[in-house]
């Protein structure tokens, strides 16, 4: 009732949200590549006179003294002249300004002169401010038409950041394999193939970085990878896999290959590495080796191998666990180990320091959960929050002969990718928005509701028959978001005492996935 609403609540509120000094009107969201946001995009106009070649909107135009580029964004402004008579002149907007152009030298356009510049460009400055206004606008409409969709068909599988940059999914036009991209400042950058073949009969370890040769075909490949699956080098019967990639050549089965002067062993013919296509990419960042040029992203999609991130090759390789099907929907680390979950409550984990090795004599396990899994979280530096379909459990431990699952509760599970840690891991059941907290008794946790006043939205949401698509968390703001299929979402402020929740829609956009992480300017939060 009206009057049982506490001084300083909502009663009704949409597309704003709640901070440390109240509330305020969300910030929205934008087209995303790795180019220039179309949000900070900018405008200059240059004067020209002498024009006897037309000029007109999407020309580049280059200044033939100082080398200076710019993008023309629109028709030109006040024109006067005929372009016929070569005494054209006006005005021209531009967007994306490289380099300052001088007065009076000619800009070309395609290589051959257009006109001449009658003074310097002026960035952001018009006669009045309604027509910086309108300038403006226009930049930013140019800027936005620039940003490329991720290539492929379907929706975003899966987006993620990574020491600073922004990595994308999506399957490949046919949907015969789920394809990697990075953004970059010229926009969406494939990423590149990785090479495997096999050894057997090794008598030789290969090296990082190292040119790998067949001793028959004289084929070469850049070594990125070199796993070691059986046997043993010193007694010539180490077994395993070699990843490559800059192949020249053809590397034939079964004949010797070597690497740095020395003879490796057996080799096979190589296979290119590929995400099965579909699912849902769910990833995590982590260096498992100590050397800090081996810090990599591991992902899994739910339809095939896991796979790794080789940051310094731009390249993606898989991660064959030997389960049948090999097909992980999450990925997770614990002790150092690369944690992976398997449809049937299947907990499985690598051995300590070697995401690839799934053999039991190397230190892998499996711990059964008893359900479907639904989400992983790091509950805190030593502790892995797992839920599932009707059970909220916490894994503990450094390796296979310590590692423990403690059920916290059977009476309710959470709701998939609903889980996130700020300052708490929180999640959502049928209940509401739930935290797991850790007890005063070391290394225990207890769940304990967090709704409060909000609960009810939960509720109606349910019942309504919506279903979340996904949440993520803004740390810059302490906010937990979670965004379900309508389109529609929840922020929930976390710097208080009590909660605070605020929702918001995003329009037509249909959510698929998200992401955040820290980028060079500051937090960047990512949906697909």
């Amino acid at each position: 009732p009206a009057l049982g609403v506490p001084p300083g609540a909502l009663i009704s509120c949409m597309n704003y949200e709640p901070l440390a000094e109240g509330y305020a009107r969300v910030q929205g969201y934008e087209r995303f590549d790795g180019k220039a946001l179309p949000s900070q995009a900018s405008f200059w106009l240059l004067d020209f006179d002498t024009g006897a070649n037309a000029i007109t909107s999407g020309d580049t135009i280059t200044g033939d003294t100082s080398g200076a580029t710019a993008q023309v964004i629109d028709e030109p402004i006040d024109f006067a002249g005929s372009w016929d008579d070569n005494d054209a002149a006006g005005t021209l907007l531009l967007a994306n300004v490289s380099g300052t152009f001088q007065d009076d030298e000619l800009l070309n356009v395609g290589g051959s002169p257009h006109a001449t510049a009658n003074g310097i460009a002026q960035q952001d400055n018009a006669a009045t401010e309604a027509l910086r206004r309108t300038y403006a606008r226009d930049a930013i409409t140019w800027q936005r038409s620039l940003i490329d969709k991720v290539p492929g068909e379907g929706p975003v599988r899966g987006v993620a950041v990574h020491d600073g940059v922004v990595y994308a999914w999506r399957n490949v036009v046919g949907s015969a394999y789920l394809q990697g991209y990075k953004a970059t400042s010229t926009g969406w950058q494939i990423l590149g193939d990785v090479f495997r073949m096999t050894f057997s009969n090794a008598s030789h370890q290969p090296d990082i970085g190292e040119t790998l040769t067949g001793g028959t075909s004289s084929a070469t490949g850049t070594i990125v990878q070199a796993i070691q699956e059986s046997g043993d080098f010193a007694a010539g019967t180490a077994a395993g896999f070699i990843d490559l990639v800059n192949i020249t050549g053809t590397f034939q089965n079964l004949e010797t290959v070597s690497a740095g002067g020395d003879t490796v062993g057996t080799g096979s013919a190589v296979s290119v590495q590929r995400i099965t296509a579909g699912g849902r990419v769910r990833t995590i960042n982590h260096n498992f080796y100590g050397a800090s040029d081996l810090y990599r992203l591991y992902g899994a999609n739910g339809t095939g191998p896991a796979f790794e991130l080789l940051v310094d090759y731009d390249a993606v390789t898989t991660i064959s666990t030997g389960m049948v099907p090999d097909t992980p929907q999450r990925v997770f680390e614990i002790g150092n180990h690369l944690g992976l979950t398997f449809p049937g409550g299947s907990l499985q984990f690598s051995g300590v320091g070697e995401p690839n090795a799934w053999q039991v004599i190397l230190g892998a396990g499996e711990i059964g959960f008893g359900t479907e899994i639904t989400d992983v979280v790091q509950a805190n530096e030593t502790a892995v929050a797992i839920m599932g379909e009707s059970k909220i459990a916490v894994l503990q431990g450094t390796d296979t002969d310590n590692f423990t699952l403690d059920t916290l509760t059977e009476e309710a599970g959470a709701d998939p990718d609903t889980a996130q840690r700020i300052a708490r891991t929180m999640y959502i059941d049928r209940r509401g928005l739930r935290s797991l907290d850790a007890t005063q008794a070391f290394g225990n946790f207890k769940t304990g509701a967090l709704s409060g006043r909000f609960e009810r939205y939960f509720r109606v949401k349910r019942k309504a028959g919506a279903t979340p698509m996904g949440s993520f968390v803004s740390k810059s703001k302490s906010q937990y978001r979670v965004v379900w299929d309508d389109g529609t979402g929840l922020s929930v402020y976390m710097g208080n005492k009590t909660p605070e929740a605020m929702p918001f829609e995003l329009g037509d956009m249909t959510p698929f996935c998200f992401a955040g992480g820290e980028l060079a300017d500051g937090e960047g939060v990512f949906c697909g």
